[in-house]
Protein backbone atom coordinates (compact mmCIF):
# COMPACT_ATOMS: atom_id res chain seq x y z
CA UNK A 1 0.00 0.00 0.00
CA UNK A 2 1.39 3.66 -1.10
CA UNK A 3 1.98 5.99 2.01
CA UNK A 4 1.11 9.98 1.46
CA UNK A 5 2.65 12.81 3.46
CA UNK A 6 -1.74 13.28 4.14
CA UNK A 7 -0.62 10.93 6.77
CA UNK A 8 1.17 12.84 8.68
CA UNK A 9 -1.62 15.12 8.61
CA UNK A 10 -3.78 12.54 10.11
CA UNK A 11 -1.89 12.42 13.06
CA UNK A 12 -1.42 16.05 13.69
CA UNK A 13 -5.35 16.57 13.66
CA UNK A 14 -6.25 13.84 15.35
CA UNK A 15 -3.61 15.21 18.29
CA UNK A 16 -4.86 18.67 17.95
CA UNK A 17 -8.40 18.08 18.67
CA UNK A 18 -11.68 19.58 18.54
CA UNK A 19 -11.51 23.58 17.06
CA UNK A 20 -13.69 25.61 19.78
CA UNK A 21 -13.62 29.29 18.96
CA UNK A 22 -9.99 30.20 18.32
CA UNK A 23 -8.04 27.21 19.61
CA UNK A 24 -7.51 23.78 19.55
CA UNK A 25 -8.35 21.59 22.34
CA UNK A 26 -8.34 17.58 22.56
CA UNK A 27 -10.58 15.64 24.40
CA UNK A 28 -11.74 12.16 25.20
CA UNK A 29 -14.64 12.41 27.22
CA UNK A 30 -16.46 9.75 25.46
CA UNK A 31 -13.67 7.41 25.06
CA UNK A 32 -11.44 6.92 21.83
CA UNK A 33 -12.18 6.05 18.63
CA UNK A 34 -9.06 3.82 16.98
CA UNK A 35 -9.19 4.97 13.43
CA UNK A 36 -8.36 2.58 10.43
CA UNK A 37 -7.12 3.09 6.85
CA UNK A 38 -10.22 0.40 5.06
CA UNK A 39 -7.36 -0.88 2.61
CA UNK A 40 -5.11 -2.23 5.07
CA UNK A 41 -7.41 -2.57 8.44
CA UNK A 42 -3.96 -0.50 9.73
CA UNK A 43 -4.76 1.75 12.83
CA UNK A 44 -3.70 5.29 11.44
CA UNK A 45 -4.71 7.66 14.13
CA UNK A 46 -6.32 7.91 17.92
CA UNK A 47 -9.72 9.92 17.45
CA UNK A 48 -10.46 11.38 20.69
CA UNK A 49 -14.30 11.50 20.93
CA UNK A 50 -15.80 14.71 22.46
CA UNK A 51 -18.76 14.90 24.89
CA UNK A 52 -21.57 17.14 26.25
CA UNK A 53 -19.10 19.59 27.84
CA UNK A 54 -17.14 20.24 24.51
CA UNK A 55 -20.22 20.82 22.63
CA UNK A 56 -21.41 23.11 24.69
CA UNK A 57 -17.99 25.32 25.10
CA UNK A 58 -18.74 25.13 21.32
CA UNK A 59 -21.97 26.04 21.30
CA UNK A 60 -21.27 29.19 23.64
CA UNK A 61 -18.39 30.10 20.84
CA UNK A 62 -20.26 30.36 18.70
CA UNK A 63 -23.25 32.18 19.77
CA UNK A 64 -20.38 34.95 21.26
CA UNK A 65 -19.57 34.73 17.14
CA UNK A 66 -22.31 35.15 15.51
CA UNK A 67 -23.35 38.49 15.83
CA UNK A 68 -20.40 40.22 14.86
CA UNK A 69 -20.24 37.58 11.86
CA UNK A 70 -23.20 38.30 10.96
CA UNK A 71 -22.61 42.26 11.43
CA UNK A 72 -20.23 41.92 8.60
CA UNK A 73 -22.85 42.19 6.25
CA UNK A 74 -22.83 40.36 3.28
CA UNK A 75 -19.99 41.37 0.81
CA UNK A 76 -17.53 40.86 3.62
CA UNK A 77 -18.93 37.39 4.75
CA UNK A 78 -18.56 36.30 0.80
CA UNK A 79 -15.23 38.16 0.45
CA UNK A 80 -14.04 36.05 2.97
CA UNK A 81 -15.44 32.97 2.14
CA UNK A 82 -14.69 33.22 -1.45
CA UNK A 83 -10.69 33.09 0.09
CA UNK A 84 -11.74 29.88 1.53
CA UNK A 85 -12.90 28.81 -1.49
CA UNK A 86 -9.85 30.24 -2.93
CA UNK A 87 -7.31 27.62 -0.56
CA UNK A 88 -9.84 24.64 -0.86
CA UNK A 89 -8.49 24.65 -4.56
CA UNK A 90 -4.98 25.29 -3.66
CA UNK A 91 -5.21 22.21 -1.31
CA UNK A 92 -7.68 19.83 -3.19
CA UNK A 93 -5.32 17.12 -3.81
CA UNK A 94 -4.53 17.43 -0.25
CA UNK A 95 -8.08 16.71 0.15
CA UNK A 96 -8.42 14.00 -2.23
CA UNK A 97 -5.48 12.06 -0.12
CA UNK A 98 -7.49 12.99 2.94
CA UNK A 99 -10.67 11.55 1.70
CA UNK A 100 -8.74 8.11 1.13
CA UNK A 101 -7.41 7.88 4.57
CA UNK A 102 -10.63 8.96 6.08
CA UNK A 103 -13.12 6.66 4.21
CA UNK A 104 -11.69 5.31 1.61
CA UNK A 105 -13.00 7.26 -1.43
CA UNK A 106 -10.21 6.56 -4.16
CA UNK A 107 -8.14 9.55 -5.06
CA UNK A 108 -9.23 9.18 -8.83
CA UNK A 109 -12.74 9.87 -9.08
CA UNK A 110 -13.57 12.37 -6.45
CA UNK A 111 -11.91 15.60 -5.66
CA UNK A 112 -13.36 16.71 -2.27
CA UNK A 113 -11.57 20.29 -2.02
CA UNK A 114 -12.41 21.06 -5.87
CA UNK A 115 -16.34 20.30 -4.79
CA UNK A 116 -16.13 22.01 -1.50
CA UNK A 117 -14.51 24.86 -3.28
CA UNK A 118 -17.60 24.93 -5.31
CA UNK A 119 -20.34 25.18 -2.97
CA UNK A 120 -18.28 27.38 -0.65
CA UNK A 121 -17.93 29.59 -3.79
CA UNK A 122 -21.31 29.47 -4.96
CA UNK A 123 -23.33 30.98 -1.70
CA UNK A 124 -20.41 33.00 -1.65
CA UNK A 125 -21.51 34.90 -4.69
CA UNK A 126 -25.07 34.22 -4.15
CA UNK A 127 -25.49 36.13 -0.57
CA UNK A 128 -24.64 39.68 -1.73
CA UNK A 129 -27.72 39.26 -4.10
CA UNK A 130 -29.91 38.52 -1.73
CA UNK A 131 -31.90 41.39 0.12
CA UNK A 132 -35.11 42.47 2.02
CA UNK A 133 -38.10 42.79 0.17
CA UNK A 134 -41.11 45.37 0.46
CA UNK A 135 -44.05 43.52 -1.25
CA UNK A 136 -47.24 44.96 -2.26
CA UNK A 137 -50.83 43.15 -0.84
CA UNK A 138 -54.02 43.55 -1.52
CA UNK A 139 -54.85 45.12 1.88
CA UNK A 140 -51.88 47.06 2.05
CA UNK A 141 -47.92 46.69 2.28
CA UNK A 142 -45.64 43.50 3.74
CA UNK A 143 -42.22 42.98 4.40
CA UNK A 144 -39.91 40.33 4.12
CA UNK A 145 -36.82 40.22 6.18
CA UNK A 146 -33.49 38.27 5.66
CA UNK A 147 -31.85 37.17 9.43
CA UNK A 148 -30.01 34.53 10.68
CA UNK A 149 -30.97 31.86 12.70
CA UNK A 150 -28.16 32.17 14.87
CA UNK A 151 -25.84 28.81 15.15
CA UNK A 152 -26.23 26.04 13.13
CA UNK A 153 -26.16 22.56 14.28
CA UNK A 154 -24.12 20.23 11.53
CA UNK A 155 -23.56 17.12 11.06
CA UNK A 156 -22.60 16.22 8.07
CA UNK A 157 -22.19 12.03 6.60
CA UNK A 158 -19.12 10.23 6.77
CA UNK A 159 -19.18 9.45 3.33
CA UNK A 160 -19.44 13.17 2.48
CA UNK A 161 -16.04 13.77 4.23
CA UNK A 162 -14.77 17.55 3.45
CA UNK A 163 -17.17 18.24 0.67
CA UNK A 164 -20.44 17.83 3.58
CA UNK A 165 -18.65 20.76 5.24
CA UNK A 166 -19.31 22.99 1.76
CA UNK A 167 -22.78 21.56 1.39
CA UNK A 168 -23.78 22.01 4.90
CA UNK A 169 -21.55 24.91 6.03
CA UNK A 170 -21.44 27.37 3.00
CA UNK A 171 -25.04 28.10 2.96
CA UNK A 172 -25.06 29.00 6.85
CA UNK A 173 -22.46 30.83 6.99
CA UNK A 174 -22.74 32.99 4.09
CA UNK A 175 -26.42 33.95 5.52
CA UNK A 176 -24.68 34.93 9.17
CA UNK A 177 -24.75 32.45 10.68
CA UNK A 178 -22.31 30.71 12.99
CA UNK A 179 -21.79 26.62 12.76
CA UNK A 180 -20.88 23.93 15.13
CA UNK A 181 -19.96 20.79 13.66
CA UNK A 182 -19.62 16.80 14.44
CA UNK A 183 -17.82 15.48 12.69
CA UNK A 184 -18.32 11.28 12.48
CA UNK A 185 -15.47 9.38 13.95
CA UNK A 186 -15.30 7.28 10.98
CA UNK A 187 -14.59 10.11 8.48
CA UNK A 188 -13.41 13.41 10.65
CA UNK A 189 -10.16 14.86 9.10
CA UNK A 190 -11.19 16.09 6.15
CA UNK A 191 -13.52 18.09 8.11
CA UNK A 192 -11.37 19.39 10.30
CA UNK A 193 -9.03 20.23 7.46
CA UNK A 194 -11.91 22.44 6.60
CA UNK A 195 -12.15 24.20 9.99
CA UNK A 196 -8.00 25.08 9.47
CA UNK A 197 -8.74 26.49 6.25
CA UNK A 198 -11.17 28.73 7.61
CA UNK A 199 -9.42 30.09 10.17
CA UNK A 200 -6.45 30.99 7.60
CA UNK A 201 -8.95 32.66 5.04
CA UNK A 202 -9.72 34.88 7.78
CA UNK A 203 -13.25 33.89 8.76
CA UNK A 204 -13.22 34.97 12.65
CA UNK A 205 -12.68 32.10 15.46
CA UNK A 206 -15.76 31.23 16.36
CA UNK A 207 -17.98 30.97 13.44
CA UNK A 208 -16.86 27.39 12.41
CA UNK A 209 -16.32 25.29 15.21
CA UNK A 210 -15.60 21.46 14.93
CA UNK A 211 -16.09 18.92 17.47
CA UNK A 212 -15.55 15.04 16.68
CA UNK A 213 -17.52 12.53 18.51
CA UNK A 214 -20.26 9.60 18.05
CA UNK A 215 -23.46 9.18 19.49
CA UNK A 216 -22.84 11.31 22.36
CA UNK A 217 -21.68 14.65 21.15
CA UNK A 218 -25.10 14.26 18.87
CA UNK A 219 -27.34 14.07 21.27
CA UNK A 220 -25.25 17.05 23.27
CA UNK A 221 -25.87 19.01 19.88
CA UNK A 222 -28.91 18.37 18.61
CA UNK A 223 -30.52 18.52 21.90
CA UNK A 224 -28.59 22.19 22.92
CA UNK A 225 -31.03 25.11 23.54
CA UNK A 226 -28.25 27.35 22.11
CA UNK A 227 -28.95 25.31 19.13
CA UNK A 228 -31.29 26.84 16.72
CA UNK A 229 -31.19 24.50 13.74
CA UNK A 230 -30.13 21.15 13.16
CA UNK A 231 -28.66 19.87 9.92
CA UNK A 232 -28.25 16.44 9.67
CA UNK A 233 -27.13 13.90 6.98
CA UNK A 234 -27.86 9.67 7.59
CA UNK A 235 -29.53 7.05 8.21
CA UNK A 236 -33.19 6.81 9.29
CA UNK A 237 -32.60 5.48 12.60
CA UNK A 238 -29.86 8.42 13.90
CA UNK A 239 -32.21 10.93 12.08
CA UNK A 240 -35.26 9.74 14.87
CA UNK A 241 -32.81 10.59 17.72
CA UNK A 242 -31.67 13.75 16.57
CA UNK A 243 -35.51 15.11 15.85
CA UNK A 244 -36.44 13.59 19.01
CA UNK A 245 -33.57 15.62 20.89
CA UNK A 246 -34.34 18.64 18.87
CA UNK A 247 -37.75 18.39 19.38
CA UNK A 248 -37.12 19.37 23.71
CA UNK A 249 -36.29 22.53 22.31
CA UNK A 250 -38.80 22.72 19.25
CA UNK A 251 -35.23 23.43 17.24
CA UNK A 252 -35.97 23.32 13.41
CA UNK A 253 -34.17 20.36 11.54
CA UNK A 254 -33.42 19.86 8.06
CA UNK A 255 -33.03 15.77 7.21
CA UNK A 256 -31.44 14.12 4.25
CA UNK A 257 -31.50 11.01 4.64
CA UNK A 258 -30.08 7.53 2.80
CA UNK A 259 -31.99 5.51 0.06
CA UNK A 260 -31.47 4.28 -2.79
CA UNK A 261 -31.81 5.55 -6.30
CA UNK A 262 -33.00 3.46 -9.72
CA UNK A 263 -31.97 3.73 -13.52
CA UNK A 264 -34.93 3.24 -15.08
CA UNK A 265 -33.70 2.25 -18.97
CA UNK A 266 -35.81 1.88 -21.79
CA UNK A 267 -36.41 -0.03 -25.09
CA UNK A 268 -34.52 3.65 -27.01
CA UNK A 269 -32.22 4.42 -24.55
CA UNK A 270 -28.34 4.55 -25.62
CA UNK A 271 -26.87 1.56 -24.09
CA UNK A 272 -23.87 2.38 -23.78
CA UNK A 273 -24.50 5.47 -21.64
CA UNK A 274 -26.95 3.24 -19.24
CA UNK A 275 -23.95 0.49 -19.21
CA UNK A 276 -21.46 3.15 -17.63
CA UNK A 277 -23.64 5.17 -15.55
CA UNK A 278 -25.21 1.65 -14.07
CA UNK A 279 -21.70 0.38 -13.49
CA UNK A 280 -19.56 2.87 -12.37
CA UNK A 281 -21.99 5.38 -10.66
CA UNK A 282 -24.26 2.91 -9.43
CA UNK A 283 -21.85 -0.31 -8.51
CA UNK A 284 -18.46 1.27 -8.44
CA UNK A 285 -18.40 4.69 -7.34
CA UNK A 286 -17.75 5.05 -3.58
CA UNK A 287 -18.15 1.29 -3.56
CA UNK A 288 -22.14 1.70 -3.55
CA UNK A 289 -21.83 3.89 -0.29
CA UNK A 290 -23.52 7.16 -1.50
CA UNK A 291 -27.71 7.94 -0.99
CA UNK A 292 -27.88 9.14 -4.39
CA UNK A 293 -26.37 6.59 -6.70
CA UNK A 294 -28.37 4.46 -8.38
CA UNK A 295 -27.74 1.13 -7.46
CA UNK A 296 -30.48 -0.49 -8.75
CA UNK A 297 -31.64 -0.41 -12.59
CA UNK A 298 -35.13 -1.13 -14.20
CA UNK A 299 -34.29 -2.52 -17.94
CA UNK A 300 -37.06 -2.95 -20.74
CA UNK A 301 -37.06 -6.67 -21.57
CA UNK A 302 -36.18 -6.23 -25.12
CA UNK A 303 -32.78 -4.38 -24.50
CA UNK A 304 -32.23 -6.41 -21.02
CA UNK A 305 -29.76 -9.41 -22.18
CA UNK A 306 -27.66 -6.46 -23.93
CA UNK A 307 -27.22 -3.96 -21.41
CA UNK A 308 -26.61 -6.41 -18.90
CA UNK A 309 -24.06 -8.06 -20.87
CA UNK A 310 -22.57 -4.47 -20.85
CA UNK A 311 -22.85 -3.88 -17.58
CA UNK A 312 -20.55 -6.85 -16.78
CA UNK A 313 -18.32 -6.42 -19.21
CA UNK A 314 -17.54 -2.27 -17.87
CA UNK A 315 -17.50 -3.48 -14.31
CA UNK A 316 -14.61 -6.05 -15.18
CA UNK A 317 -12.24 -3.61 -16.30
CA UNK A 318 -12.01 -1.55 -13.41
CA UNK A 319 -9.26 -1.33 -11.26
CA UNK A 320 -9.97 -2.09 -7.44
CA UNK A 321 -7.54 -1.67 -4.87
CA UNK A 322 -5.62 0.60 -2.19
CA UNK A 323 -7.64 4.39 -2.52
CA UNK A 324 -4.26 6.09 -2.83
CA UNK A 325 -3.39 4.88 -6.04
CA UNK A 326 -4.67 7.02 -8.66
CA UNK A 327 -5.25 3.75 -11.16
CA UNK A 328 -7.73 2.56 -8.37
CA UNK A 329 -11.09 2.89 -9.38
CA UNK A 330 -12.99 0.84 -6.65
CA UNK A 331 -11.22 1.17 -3.09
CA UNK A 332 -12.73 -0.36 0.16
CA UNK A 333 -16.18 0.18 1.87
CA UNK A 334 -15.66 2.14 4.90
CA UNK A 335 -15.66 -0.39 8.19
CA UNK A 336 -15.40 -4.03 8.92
CA UNK A 337 -18.80 -3.55 9.83
CA UNK A 338 -19.75 -2.14 6.81
CA UNK A 339 -18.50 -4.73 4.80
CA UNK A 340 -19.67 -7.82 6.97
CA UNK A 341 -23.33 -5.87 6.15
CA UNK A 342 -22.92 -5.48 2.98
CA UNK A 343 -21.93 -9.58 2.66
CA UNK A 344 -25.26 -9.92 4.39
CA UNK A 345 -27.02 -8.21 2.18
CA UNK A 346 -25.82 -9.87 -1.15
CA UNK A 347 -26.44 -13.20 1.31
CA UNK A 348 -30.11 -12.56 1.40
CA UNK A 349 -31.00 -11.25 -1.77
CA UNK A 350 -29.62 -14.37 -3.42
CA UNK A 351 -31.76 -16.40 -0.57
CA UNK A 352 -34.98 -14.29 -1.71
CA UNK A 353 -34.15 -15.45 -5.22
CA UNK A 354 -31.63 -13.05 -6.87
CA UNK A 355 -29.14 -14.56 -9.23
CA UNK A 356 -25.45 -13.42 -8.04
CA UNK A 357 -24.00 -12.13 -12.08
CA UNK A 358 -20.86 -10.93 -10.63
CA UNK A 359 -19.11 -10.30 -7.41
CA UNK A 360 -20.31 -11.07 -4.31
CA UNK A 361 -16.92 -11.84 -2.03
CA UNK A 362 -14.41 -10.76 -0.33
CA UNK A 363 -11.38 -9.86 -2.20
CA UNK A 364 -8.18 -11.49 -1.01
CA UNK A 365 -4.94 -11.97 -1.99
CA UNK A 366 -3.07 -8.47 -1.85
CA UNK A 367 -6.25 -6.86 -0.60
CA UNK A 368 -7.44 -9.38 2.06
CA UNK A 369 -6.04 -7.25 4.76
CA UNK A 370 -8.87 -4.22 3.92
CA UNK A 371 -12.54 -3.88 3.79
CA UNK A 372 -12.90 -5.06 0.20
CA UNK A 373 -15.99 -6.44 -1.60
CA UNK A 374 -15.71 -7.25 -5.28
CA UNK A 375 -18.44 -5.37 -7.68
CA UNK A 376 -21.46 -7.15 -7.53
CA UNK A 377 -24.29 -7.66 -9.61
CA UNK A 378 -28.01 -9.33 -8.86
CA UNK A 379 -30.65 -9.85 -10.89
CA UNK A 380 -33.73 -9.48 -9.36
CA UNK A 381 -36.20 -12.55 -9.49
CA UNK A 382 -38.96 -10.42 -9.75
CA UNK A 383 -40.27 -6.75 -8.94
CA UNK A 384 -40.91 -6.27 -5.45
CA UNK A 385 -37.32 -8.48 -4.60
CA UNK A 386 -36.09 -7.44 -1.09
CA UNK A 387 -32.84 -7.55 -3.22
CA UNK A 388 -34.26 -4.40 -5.23
CA UNK A 389 -36.01 -2.31 -2.24
CA UNK A 390 -33.18 -3.00 0.32
CA UNK A 391 -32.03 0.51 1.88
CA UNK A 392 -28.36 1.42 2.89
CA UNK A 393 -28.68 3.17 6.21
CA UNK A 394 -25.33 5.55 6.57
Amino acid sequence: MRTTTASATVQRLAAQGNLIGDSWRPSAADGVFLHRYAATGQVQAEVGLAGGADVDEAVNAARAAQPAWAALGAKIRSTLLSGLADLLDAHRDEASELAALDNGTPVSILRPGRYTAAWIRYYAELVPTVSDERLHVSRGTGYVRLVPYGVIGVVPPWNGSMMGMGQKCGPALAAGNTVVVKPPELAPFGMLRFGELALEAGIPPGVVNIVVGGAVAGAALAGHPGIDKVTFTGGAVTARAVMAAAAANLTPVALELGGKSPNIVCADADLDTAATVAALAGTALLSGQGCALPTRTYVHEDVYDDLVDRILATLATLPVGDPLDPGTFVGPVVTEAAMERILGVIDRATSDGATLLAGGQRLDGDLARGWFVAPTVLEAARIGSKALTWEYDR
